[in-house]
Formats: structure tokens, C-alpha cells, sequence
């Protein structure tokens, strides 16, 4: 880059100095190997107001070959009014913006900066102007410079408002990243990035530094990284950050304190960490507006329908644990790792207990017609059904002829689980609701017929997020 700049240079001013009249070449200063003096850097910046053309575009073009240099005198000539100046003045200062050098480009960028936020003048607009040239330049040339170096660009879908969805630019470091951490501090030149994902054992703490520059990042993810309680106080007092997600990383409850400080969080998800529940309360009492959800790190993927049925799975993530078990849509669970299942938070809270690589114990009801049974209660007619409990309700083991349950064409194996729209968990319940339903007038069972039992293993996984 050096030799083509300085070849392209060597031939502009060749061109320029072949179309001056031999009165003025004496005027152009020589090119040198060795870096630029002070003096002849204070000659250049007054070659900006040179009545010759070709003087002035000279001028410029050695005052960006100076470098950092040739800054300060440039901002300095920014408080003038002379309009020809200030525009070459601010072009060399955005140039110098954008060679490569950070040292040079944070200091010309300040210059710009400075200047824009001065009252009003044809300096302060074209000094704005040249800002948000700038921004767009150095934003492609940073998401350029970082897929080269293997990070993945592009917009994905969030969760919005009210359940809405809305596309956000990411910027996902994982394990194809071929970069160091000082890589990563062209992330903070993209003003648009909303959300970046780091991921992958290349991820350290030093990783994380380049946060704290960027002050419009709203989702952050760290997960499989080598990342450490240390590294988190660089994401401390972060004012936009709505969304954090530590996910099979080995920081402890020294974090919290951290965490406590995000007082704009929506959600902070903890999943597979050394973070204990106590801690988690703790960051639950501290930050009233978060949501925070503290799990082992467990994934068993199924969805599951809330109610009539206790936990009715809807759906079941392919590749999960649930799946590779065998678990299907419309199953319904009924009991976990030798727990009664009553509902899908019974079940969730227990697979959060869980960690990855566990083997849990899963018994499932599958199948069955929902059947709804009409009959009349007659005075001195018993139920006449005897059945065992179970999470569905009453599973009938035998039906007395011309009882009340025969009349209602109960059968052996029905799992009865309402009565008049009553949920059934007990026998007693039933026969309780029987006796006090109306002499004489229509009462319902609700059952299920030929449904079966299956018993299943699943192996962990860990967390996937759903599309």
C-alpha cells in the first residue's frame, strides 16, 4: 500500500509540475525518503491559499503523505475563513482519517470532530459532512476487514415489541475467525451493529475490551468461550445493552456484581455457567425491569401446549435431545426423571436443574381419541368403575355391568379427566363429583381411549434458540 501510494503520488505531481510554467517548479518542495520537518509542513499548509491551482492540490497531497504530523497545523488552519483552505483543510483531514495508522485516524477524526461542534461556519458544515463520509467509509472497510478475517455479517431477526420481529445488523465472531483481539477493535467503527455474537474457544477476555466502544450494541451472546469474571467488567455500566446471554462459560458468582450495573437489561439469560441459583436470585432482585433466567445449561427441546392436558408437546426441535429420543408431537409428558408433570413450567424447571451430557428418565402418553361420555345419574345407580391415578386423571382397571360407568360406554384402559368440566386428578375427586352431579339430569365424562405409555432416555444437549 506504502509503494503504490507513493508511486501514484510520484506521478501526479510529475503530471502537475509538467503543466507549470518554469517560473513556479522551483516552488514545489522535493520529495524526500526522510519524514517531513515542521517546516516544511508549515509551507504546504500555506500552499493551501497559493494563487496557483496545481500549488494548492500539491500542497495537499504532501500535507496526507505527512501523516499525523501534519494534523494539529491542519486544524489550526480550520479557524481561518478562507473557504478554498478549509475545503482542502478538511479533505487532508479526512484522508488522514482513513490510512490505516490507528494513532493517525483517531486524531484526525478528533480534529473533524472538534471543529463540527464549533458555531455554525462553512468549517463546522464541511467538517459535519466530512464526519458522516467517514462514518460510511470506515464502516465498510471494517466489515470488509473482518469477513476476510472470517467473522459473519449480516442482518438477522430479534424478538421485538408485543412479539414483532425486526431486522438487526450482527456481527458474529466464531469459530471460523482468523483474527486477534485487535482485530476486533474495528467493531467499533460499525455505528449500525446491533448485536454480536461471540462464540468459540478463540474468544478470551482480552476479546471483550472492544465493548466498551460500543455504545450502541443492544444483544450481546458469549457463549463456549474462554472467558473469565475479569473479562465482564468490560461490558460494566453499559447504558444500552438490553439483552445479554452467558452460556457455557466458566465465570462464577464474582460476576454479578457486574451484571448489577446493567440497569437497562430486558433479559439476561445464564445457562451452563458456575453461576449459582442463589447468585441469579440475587441479580433477579437488583435489576426490577430484567428478566433473568439461570439454568443449568440442559436442553431438552419439545414445546408444549398449557392445558386441558397437563403438557402436551406441540413441538419437538429437530436434532434435540427429545427428539433423538423419540419424542413426538402430540405426546404427551406425564412425568420426568421420576417426577409427576402437571404442566410445561413443572417441566422446564426441572430441565434446568439438568446439565449437559445428563441421561434423564421420560414417560410419555401417546395416542388416545378424546371421548366425551353423556349420561343420566339414576337414584342408587353406583359409579361402578374402579381405576388407578395417574397425571391425566383416573385410568379405569374395571367397569361393573349396568353401572353408571357402563351406561356412559366407559371402558377398561379410558383415562378419565373431566367431569362436567371439572378436571379429574383422583378417584375420590370423581366419585365425589358423581355423587353430587344432578338426579336424573345429563352429566359428561371426558376420557381418552387406546392411548399407551412409552417409556424414553434422553441425553442432553445444549441450548439452541428456536427459529
Amino acid at each position: 500500500m506504502i509503494c503504490r501510494n507513493r508511486l501514484s503520488f510520484l506521478v501526479s505531481v510529475i503530471i502537475a509540475a509538467c503543466c507549470l510554467p518554469p517560473s513556479t517548479l522551483g516552488a514545489i518542495p522535493a520529495l524526500q525518503d526522510a519524514p517531513p520537518s515542521i517546516a516544511d509542513i508549515e509551507q504546504w499548509v500555506r500552499q493551501l491559499d497559493s494563487n496557483e491551482f496545481v500549488m494548492r492540490k500539491v500542497a495537499t497531497q504532501n500535507l496526507i503523505r505527512a501523516g499525523r504530523p501534519a494534523i494539529s497545523p491542519l486544524a489550526e488552519v480550520l479557524r481561518g475563513s478562507n473557504l478554498e483552505v478549509t475545503t482542502r483543510a478538511v479533505h487532508a483531514l479526512r484522508e488522514l482519517a482513513l490510512q490505516g495508522d490507528e494513532a493517525t485516524e483517531v486524531e484526525a477524526r478528533e480534529a473533524l470532530e472538534n471543529v463540527a461542534k464549533t458555531r455554525p461556519t462553512a468549517a463546522s458544515r464541511l467538517a459535519s459532512d466530512a464526519l458522516i463520509a467517514l462514518n460510511e467509509q470506515r464502516q465498510q472497510r471494517a466489515m470488509e476487514r473482518l469477513r476476510k478475517l472470517g467473522a459473519k455479517i449480516g442482518f438477522a431477526q430479534n424478538p421485538g415489541a408485543f412479539g414483532a420481529r425486526m431486522a438487526v445488523l450482527q456481527v458474529e465472531i466464531g469459530p471460523a475467525w482468523q483474527g486477534t483481539d485487535d482485530d476486533l477493535r474495528q467493531l467499533r467503527w460499525i455505528d449500525e451493529l446491533d448485536k454480536l455474537i461471540l462464540m468459540g474457544p478463540k474468544v478470551l477476555d482480552g476479546s471483550l475490551r472492544t465493548i466498551e466502544k460500543l455504545p450502541n450494541l443492544r444483544y450481546l451472546t458469549i457463549r463456549n468461550a474462554k472467558v473469565t469474571d475479569a473479562a465482564l467488567r468490560h461490558i460494566r455500566d453499559h447504558r444500552v445493552l438490553s439483552e445479554l446471554d452467558l452460556m457455557y462459560i466458566p465465570v462464577t458468582d464474582s460476576c454479578i456484581e457486574d451484571l448489577k450495573t446493567l440497569v437497562n437489561a430486558t433479559r439476561i439469560r445464564i445457562f451452563g455457567t458456575q453461576v449459582s441459583s442463589n447468585a441469579a436470585l440475587e441479580l433477579d432482585n437488583a435489576l426490577a425491569n430484567a428478566t433473568i433466567e439461570h439454568k443449568q445449561g440442559a436442553f431438552l427441546g419439545v414445546r408444549c401446549l398449557q392445558g386441558p392436558l397437563p403438557c402436551e408437546v406441540s413441538r419437538v426441535v429437530a436434532g434435540s435431545a427429545a427428539d433423538q429420543a423419540g419424542v413426538r408431537a402430540g405426546d404427551i409428558i406425564i412425568e420426568y426423571g421420576g417426577n409427576p408433570i402437571r404442566n410445561f413450567d413443572d417441566l422446564r424447571k426441572l430441565i434446568g436443574q439438568n446439565k449437559v451430557g445428563e441421561t434423564i428418565d421420560i414417560q410419555v402418553i401417546r395416542g388416545g381419541q378424546p371421548v366425551l361420555g353423556k349420561f343420566r345419574r339414576v337414584e342408587g345407580l353406583n359409579l361402578g368403575l374402579t381405576a388407578k391415578e395417574q397425571i391425566l386423571g383416573c385410568e379405569v382397571t374395571a367397569v361393573t355391568a349396568d353401572s353408571a360407568a357402563a351406561k356412559a360406554k366407559i371402558q377398561k384402559g379410558d383415562v378419565i379427566v373431566e367431569f362436567n368440566d371439572e378436571r379429574i386428578a383422583s378417584l375420590k375427586q370423581l366419585e365425589e363429583a358423581y355423587k353430587e352431579s344432578p338426579v336424573n339430569q345429563e352429566s359428561e365424562f371426558g376420557f381418552l381411549r387406546n392411548a399407551r405409555t412409552f417409556q424414553m432416555k434422553a441425553r442432553f444437549g445444549e441450548w439452541q434458540d428456536e427459529e
